[in-house]
């Protein structure tokens, strides 16, 4: 495994630029490999993160008032 390669997967996938077939290969080396799983989750945790600190619709003052 390449761990270039599954870097590169993953920038597509936060990118949202991954296709079908360059997603199953990360599936697959994700499946294969626990840290790179662990990995995969810690960055999608934290472009999460960063997503909901720049958008200003996720903060938590708009998410309550749209639940009103």
């Amino acid at each position: 495994m390449n761990k270039e390669r599954f870097e590169e997967l993953v920038g597509l996938l936060l990118d949202e630029e991954i296709a079908g077939k360059e997603l199953d290969e990360l599936a697959g080396l994700v499946a294969e490999d626990p840290e790179l799983l662990e990995e995969l989750r810690r960055q999608l945790i934290t472009a999460d993160q960063l997503e909901q600190y720049e958008n200003e619709q996720r903060a938590a003052e708009p998410f309550v008032k749209g639940l009103e």
